[in-house]
């Protein structure tokens, strides 16, 4: 960041000394006698004879010019705004030669507009380089894919990110809706389209406000990334606060829309931590910054557990050690193997903070002991623990599908 600010910087000082010097030098005196002349002859001006010129006010305005334009025409990726913004300071300066001359003081324009130009089409220089395509990229690729304060940031810190590509570890978050096939054949299209869009919207709005990158947006549900495009060495704490707000909040617009009438939406939400190659993806208006690994395939895939699980945050990937002592996690599943793939652990966000003893320890160890039975075929132990995992308050949606399922299982083997 440092660097484009020292460029822009540069920018003004190089111009403003280099215009400085030629006036010095007498390069603009020609013109400050011509204007002297012309003013003269106009009645309403009162330029006294011989012309004098203010210095400080030259020099004044000439440095303003410089850094102003600088500034502005390295900032602004648009290059039309940047032609614009130079063609309105020269507008202004000769203006202001003319109102400066009915008062009697003599204001030589050229110097100034000189200044103007060379700084902007030094800042228009400055846009073509590595860094300047680097920031103009982002900015027209992310567009209303992250918060306007991620994108102001990375609108001035253009070499802190790579588009070539690189490793980088990131957490995806996948939100879909699960029950969208149930009344998709119950609604009328409009009013189902208008449904899913109001709710994603929502989802967008909430988590991109919250740090997250907008990836991917389906019918049914959107994938953001947590550390991207700006790198946060806490992006699975981050996620993992995030998606357990958004449950609530997404719970509460779902109640509010069944209560108009409409159906209540049923939901899933997974993230994945791990290593994943980032960079821009795709070409012409189909470019996009995004990031490729199987994490993506794993909250997919982790997310649609969503329709047997009831509305929940699941979470798996490398940052599990670090949630497990900072949050409340309960194993409730396990994904894989597959092409070789270690069996990867499935745990459920319970509560964003750590609890040291909420007297249901011993009924999260039950269940964990149940779950890691089930996976292994052991579904009379499985079912054995579930029961003890019941606590007094009830059951919840995932007991209850492992316990019914667990029974089922014991059926079929006694049949």
């Amino acid at each position: 960041m440092w660097r484009y600010y020292a460029a822009g910087v540069f920018i003004a000082l190089f111009t403003s000394t280099l215009v400085l010097l030629c006036y010095e030098a007498g390069v603009f005196e020609c013109v400050a006698l011509y204007l002297h002349n012309l003013y003269a002859g106009i009645p309403i001006l009162t330029l006294p004879a011989p012309p004098v010129s203010v210095s400080s006010l030259q020099y004044g305005a000439v440095i303003a010019v410089a850094f102003g334009v600088s500034a502005l025409s390295t900032d602004n990726i648009n290059p039309k705004l940047k032609v614009l913004l130079i063609l309105v300071v020269i507008s202004v300066t000769v203006a202001s030669s003319i109102v400066l001359a009915m008062y009697g003081v003599l204001f030589e324009p050229v110097s100034v507009s000189t200044g103007a130009m060379v700084a902007g089409v030094a800042g228009m220089l400055m846009s073509t380089t590595e860094s300047g395509y680097r920031k103009r990229l982002f900015l027209q690729v992310i567009g209303q894919r992250v918060s306007r304060k991620v994108k102001s940031s990375l609108a001035r810190r253009p070499f802190g990110v790579s588009i070539r590509g690189e490793k980088r570890e990131v957490t995806v978050m996948v939100f879909r809706i699960t029950n969208r096939s149930d009344f998709l054949g119950e609604m009328r299209a409009r009013d189902a389209i208008y449904l899913c869009n109001y709710l994603l919207s929502e989802v967008v709005e909430f988590v991109i406000s919250r740090g997250g990158y907008l990836d991917e947006w389906g019918p049914d549900g959107l994938r953001f990334y947590f550390g991207l495009p700006l790198q946060d060495d806490s992006h699975a704490q981050s996620a993992s606060r995030c998606a357990f707000e958004l449950k609530s909040h997404v719970e509460k617009v779902s109640d509010e829309s069944a209560e108009s009438g409409l159906e209540h939406l049923k939901h899933g939400i997974s993230l994945v931590s791990g290593d994943m190659a980032i960079g821009l993806c795709g070409g012409g208006t189909f470019a996009r910054f995004s990031a490729h690994g199987e994490e993506s395939e794993i909250a997919q895939e982790i997310c649609d557990m969503g329709a047997n699980f009831g509305s929940s945050v699941l979470v798996a990937g490398n940052k599990l050690k670090v949630l497990h002592n900072e949050m409340e996690l309960r194993l409730v599943a396990f994904v894989g193997p597959v092409l070789g793939r270690s069996p990867i652990e499935v745990h459920e966000l319970v509560d964003v903070n750590k609890n040291a003893d909420d007297g249901d320890k011993m009924y999260r160890d039950a269940f964990r002991k149940g779950i890691t039975f089930f996976y292994e075929g052991d579904f009379v132990s499985a079912l054995e623990n579930f029961e003890k995992a019941i606590p007094s308050c009830g059951m919840d949606r995932v007991l209850e599908y492992y316990r019914n399922l667990a029974e089922e299982k014991i059926k079929q083997g006694t049949d």
